[in-house]
Formats: structure tokens, sequence, C-alpha cells
């Protein structure tokens, strides 16, 4: 009962996840029809898609044939579900993915790209390396095997710390370095978050460290900053931004910290394993270090940073272990919003991918890309498409030179000092790029102490010839006497004695050989040694060349195993779709019969159809007209305006002429006021006058001289002799106007006369 209780439960479950993912696919495919085209690939399987088969892939020693199969289906850019999320790959030497970023990350970006460019800083990292590496490889003794893997890690962590936040070894720098390796470690890991899971104990180590960073971030903010910056922290601590949080400067500071860990020691690791894979290479990487030794012994100089970037063929040796080595295999992206690239969309919530392990494989790009050859880069740039191992664009790591610069100085440390022999190791390529037994290196060590440009003795060159030809699990055997027959073969003549008289009793004793004839014999075997070395040598490079012939030829047939499967997978494609159209057009078929009286239908409604719009053709040529009409006395809108504003002009023209004239109508009512009041004065006046001379003709003349004046009177007065004023009283000037009400009769004639228009 309980086993049929669980079996319904998981029917359930598995069809509600099938309808989920139907419901998805349907959603987007509704979503995005109208848009631009998402690129050609499957989604895989529901939930998981094709990660099972992306993680064995990973695992093979081939991790690029998971998208080499792809990019030969749908194309360079295709479309995927991996790591549960749909994702856009692009296997593309120009691809724009790289130049997707965010202007909080440009900025960051910005600040510790110039700090790493700085001569100040890479003073610093060559010192510091140059004392790690020195006391590293103090420590190291024939007796026990060496691990390069391990020995890096610990090297270039320490460098990188003391640049990121200025962290000297002691107590907090082991902390560190453990809580690290143990992030690191739950980096690639189930989604399960649960005490005692890898997730939880990854995520509980990064709040350590990130407590450990704040405390450090605090107290160079007591401390203050003036000055030079001394690291990163400093850095981003002087930039006045309001986002570059506490928080924000500790992730970043824990997000450097890889390529000390993981990036920088895996580039030293490999490029000692190639340079084992290579003697030809590591001869001629040798003698340019060792030149530079001498250049500098002689001279009395310390190295720079500057001193172990020009040598030009270690750099080339550091490019072509970039390029196989494929350390950072590429970089993904979340989209947060609908973005376009090369004509594709990548919608919002998907990721985006460019992986460059399938352009630092690429036969178009690379001869013999399988095959490590660092002369390819002699004249090759470094700075193109095709060679892309930091990334590129906006998202090219800020510390690629310092990378370069850590490399160079180990390499040069390490093969001035030692000869050594490689063990049998490989190449693990997921979840990171690492070796799988840490590289290590044969317990017995020999000291370079005796320059390798002089000749040395031949038992010593023998040695070390000796353990340079040796390579991963094969042995070279020095073969003494290969193809010759000893001097004294026919000495003895099969065991018969020698010719001559016999002697009996006790042989006599041999004389000692001549001193000369034993220099002889000694000069013969060296001569002899060295033909054999000579030899030996010819013997490696010709086992060398098959090798690679040998491995030129396992490619081959690998890509030849690869393409026909790519071809078998393409035919049984072919045949599925080719099943698929057979089952629909039996489908099609069978669903004729409705469809016919759909068409009859669809055919009578075609003809009402027809109709209707012969209706319809018919306004609408009727309204073309009347808009045609309208359209023409809209042409004599203009004209109206004109006429219209015209007449607007006379019209205020008029009006002001009216206004005037009101205006002057009322001047001439109150002129003419004025008039008639100064007649009615004058008329009064002269009435008063008229009565004042009837009074003087009326009184009598006394005696007082021939003018009728009264002398010795008070009275008597000289009369005028024209009347008073000529007929008017003077005593009446002082009762009014001669001539009417004084100026206000003439105020009329004071305002000035406006001319009329």
């Amino acid at each position: 009962m309980d086993n049929m209780w669980v079996g319904f439960v998981t029917a359930i479950f598995l069809s509600a996840i099938i309808l989920l993912y139907r419901n998805f696919r349907s959603r987007i495919r509704s979503s995005y029809r109208r848009r631009s085209p998402l690129p050609s690939g499957t989604l895989g399987w529901p939930l998981i898609g094709e990660t099972i088969e992306f993680i064995s892939c990973a695992y093979s020693d081939r991790p690029e044939s998971f998208m080499d199969k792809r990019r030969r289906m749908y194309g360079k850019v295709f479309k995927s579900h991996i790591f549960g999320s749909p994702t856009i790959v692009s296997t593309d030497a120009e691809s724009s993915i790289l130049l997707i970023n965010g202007s909080l990350q440009r900025r960051i970006h910005g600040l510790i790209g110039a700090f790493f460019k700085s001569p100040h800083l890479k003073a610093q990292i060559t010192q510091d390396m140059q004392m790690y590496v020195q006391e590293s490889m103090a420590n190291w003794t024939d007796e026990h095997p060496i691990y390069i893997q391990d020995e890096t890690k610990n090297i270039a962590f320490q460098v990188l710390v003391k640049a990121l936040i200025s962290l000297d070894p002691g107590g907090e720098m082991e902390f560190l370095k453990k809580q690290f390796q143990e992030f690191i470690a739950g980096l690639m890991s189930l989604p399960i978050n649960v005490p005692g899971s890898r997730l939880y104990r990854s995520l509980q180590a990064k709040k350590k460290m990130v407590k450990l960073i704040h405390k450090i971030i605090q107290a160079k903010r007591i401390r203050g900053i003036s000055g030079v910056p001394e690291d990163v922290a400093e850095v981003l601590l002087n930039d006045a931004s309001e986002q570059l949080t506490d928080d924000l400067i500790s992730d970043n500071m824990i997000d450097l910290m890889i390529p000390g860990e993981d990036s920088v020691p895996v580039l030293i690791t490999l490029a000692i394993k190639y340079l084992s894979d290579c003697p030809a290479a590591l001869q001629q990487l040798t003698d340019e270090n060792m030149k530079l030794k001498r250049l500098k012994d002689q001279l009395g100089e310390p190295l720079s940073w500057n001193d172990y970037l020009s040598l030009p063929f270690t750099q080339t040796v550091i490019t072509e272990t970039l390029r196989m080595g494929n350390i950072i295999v590429g970089v993904m992206r979340k989209a947060m919003k609908d973005i376009e690239i090369k004509g594709y969309l990548i919608p919002e919530g998907w990721c985006a991918f460019a992986y460059f392990r399938s352009v630092h494989l690429d036969e178009n790009h690379y001869d013999w890309p399988y095959q490590f050859n660092p002369w390819r880069w002699q004249d090759k740039e470094t700075s193109n498409y095709s060679f892309t191992p930091f990334g590129g664009g906006q998202r090219l790591c800020p510390g690629l030179d310092l990378a370069r610069l850590e490399a160079s100085i180990f390499l040069y440390h390490f093969v001035t000092q030692f000869r050594w022999v490689a063990e049998a190791d490989s190449i693990i390529n997921f979840p990171t790029v690492r070796m799988k037994k840490r590289m290590p290196r044969a317990s017995r060590i020999f000291s370079s102490s005796i320059d390798i440009s002089e000749p040395l003795p031949e038992t010593k060159l023998r040695l070390v010839d000796f353990h340079l030809c040796q390579k991963f699990s094969s042995r070279v055997t020095l073969m003494a006497g290969r193809n010759r027959i000893p001097r004294d073969a026919f000495d003895n003549r099969r065991g018969y004695p020698p010719e001559g008289h016999l002697v009996r009793g006790p042989l006599p004793r041999p004389l000692p050989p001549h001193p000369a004839l034993l220099e002889e014999e000694l000069e013969m075997q060296h001569v002899e040694i060295r033909n054999l070395l000579g030899e030996n040598r010819r013997l490696v490079e010709d086992r060398i060349a098959l090798q690679r012939e040998l491995g030129a030829a396992k490619e081959e047939l690998h890509r030849m195993n690869l393409a026909i499967g790519d071809i078998r997978a393409e035919q049984e494609l072919r045949s599925r779709e080719l099943i698929e159209r057979g089952l629909k057009l039996e489908a099609d078929l069978r669903a004729t019969g409705p469809l016919k009286n759909e068409a009859a239908q669809l055919h009578a409604e075609v003809q009402k159809l027809n109709s209707i719009r012969q209706d319809l053709a018919g306004q609408v040529q009727t309204l073309k007209q009347d808009l045609a009409k309208f359209q023409s006395e809209n042409k004599q809108i203009p004209r109206l305006r004109a006429d219209i504003d015209g007449l607007h002009k006379e019209l205020m023209h008029a009006r002001s002429a009216i206004d005037y004239e009101k205006k002057a109508s009322i001047e001439m009512m109150e002129h003419k006021q004025a008039m008639e009041n100064n007649l009615v004065s004058m008329a009064r006046e002269v009435e008063k006058l008229r009565a004042e001379l009837a009074n003087a003709d009326a009184r009598p003349w006394g005696a007082g001289g021939s003018y009728g004046m009264k002398f010795s009177s008070p009275e008597g007065v000289f009369p005028a002799p024209y009347g008073d004023g000529y007929g008017v009283h003077l005593g009446a000037a002082d009762k009014g106007p001669l001539y009417g009400a004084g100026t206000a009769s003439w105020g009329g004639f004071d305002k000035p006369r406006m001319t009329r228009r």
C-alpha cells in the first residue's frame, strides 16, 4: 500500500513538472515570437536540461566536445539549458557578450585596473614574489617530491593578499587561506544550504573572511589614507562614491583572491608540465633566462619587473600555456533585461555563456591546436578576438600583467636553479582546471650551480641529459654499445689460446699497459660516450617527433570519431524529422474532410466579403471626392484669413477715428458753453454800463471852472474827458472783468487743436 502511494505521488509530481515545463516553453515562444529570434538549439530535459551531458564531457580529455558538437549542428551561437538555467552559448571569437557591463562594475574595474598597472605595485609584487619564491625553494630537498601546484598556490596567494589588503604572513594569513580554500570548495556544489553541507560550510567561511576584511578596512579608515595607496582596499576607500560600501569592497577583495588560489598557480604548473613535454622549448627558455642571469651578475644589479617581462620566449611560453590550458573556461553572465546580440535575443532571466576553450582550440584559428608550440606566437599578435584567456572588452581581467609577471619570476628562478624529473600526472578540467596529482617532481632535484652553457664532465652531462630526457612515466635508457662490437671480440678467437710458442709452468704476469695506451683508450671511450649521447639525443628527438605524430594521429582519429558521431546524430535527427513530417502529413490527409467543408464556408464568406469590399470601395471613392473638394476649399483659407485681417485693421482704425471725433465734439460743446457764458456776462456788463451812463448824464454840473470842477472842495475831481474809460465807470473794474468772466472766457481757445484725419 505504501509503495502504491509513493508511486502515485511520484507520478503526480512528474506530471506537474512536465506541465510546468511545457507551459514555460509555450510562454517563451509566445512572448518572443514577434521579437528578435532566439538562437537554434535545444533545452534538453525538463529542469536539468543538458547539464549531465555537459558535465560528462567536462570530465573527459576533450571538454569542448559538448560545445563543438552543437556548434556544428546549430552554429557558433546556440541555446542550451545547463546548471538549472536556460543559456545562450557563444563560441564565436568576436563575442559581444564580453562587452556587457554595468556602470558600478565599470567604475570598480577602472580603479583596480589603473592601480594594477602602476609601476609602484609591480615593483612591490616583484620584490615580494622573489622573496617568497627563494624562501620556498630553499626548503626543497631531494628526499621528498615537490608538488609544484601546492608550492605555487602558497606563494601566489601570499603575494596577492598583500597587494589587496596589505596582510603579511602570519596567523591571520593562515586563517584567511584556510577559510578561502573552504569557500572555493563550495563554489561548485549542490544547492543544498543545510548545516554540514559543502555549500553551508562555504558560506560560513565567506562570512568569516568578510568579518576579517571588515576589521582591516575599519583599521584603515581610523588610521587614514594619505599619499599613494598601498593596496587595492585603499584605492577603493579613496573613492568618494557612496555605492562603494564596506560590504561591496569586502566582496570584491574575496573575488580578487581567486587568481591567487587558482589561476596563477595553475598557469605556472601547466607551464612546467608543457615544458617537461617539450625539451626543445625548455632548452630555449633556459638559455634565455641564463643569459639574463649572467648579464645581471656581471652588472651587479637586481632584476626588475621590466626585466622579467622583457624575456620574449618566456612570454610566448606563457601565452601558449594560457591557450592550451584554458584556465578560465569561459564567462557566464545573467541578463537583467532583454538584450539583442548579433541579431539574437537573450531574454531576461537567461544566462549568456562565452566559451573560450572552443575558440582557443579551433583549427580555423590555430594550426595543430592540441600541440604545444610556443613558437607560433613569435609572429602573431595576442591582442585579437581568437585569444581571450583573461576575458575581453570591459570584462578584461585587470591583473593580466601581474599574472604574467608572477609566472615569469617563478620560471626564471626554477629553470636557473634546478633540473627536474617529471612524474606521471594528468589534467582535470572540471569543475576547475588543475593537476590530478598536484604536479609532482622527482624526489631528487639537481641544483644548477654549474653553468649549463659550459662543457660539463661526461658523467654530469650524462646525468643531466638523462633527467632532461625523461618524460611523464617514460624512461629513456642509455644504450652503451648499440649496434657496436667490442674491440676485443676477435682477440680470443672463440676461446682458443693465442698463436705462438707454448710455455710450460706458470704463466707470466701480464705487463701493465703503457700510459699512452690508457689515455688513447680513455679518449676513445670518451669519443664513444659522446657519440652515444648524440645518438641518445637523436633518439629522444625521434621519439618526441613520433609522439607528436602519434598525438596528431590520435587527434585526427578523435576528430574523425567526433565527426562520425556528429554525422550519425545528424542522420538520426534528419530521419526523426522526416518521420515526424510523414506522420504530420498523414494526419493532415486524414483531416482533409472537415477542411473541405470549412473551405466551402470560407469561399462563401469570401464572396460576401468581396461584395462588402465593393461597397466600401464606392464609399471610399465618394469620400475621396469630398476630401478633394475640402482640400480645394482649404486652399482658399489663407486668402480669406488675409481679408479678415485687413477688415479687422480697418475696423480698428474706424474705432480710433470715432473715439477721436467723440473727444472733439465734447471739446466743442465745452467751448460753446464757455462762449455762451462769456456772452451772458458781456450782456450784463453792457447793461450795467448803460445804467451808469444814464446816471452820469442826469448828474448836475457845479461851479468849479470850465470843466465843472469844484475848487476848495474835497469832491473836486477832474472829470474824464471821454467818460469813465470809454463810457465805463472806473469803479466797475473792481466788480468784474471788462469783457466777461476773466480768463475763463477764452479758455477754450488756449487748448491746442488736434488735427483731424
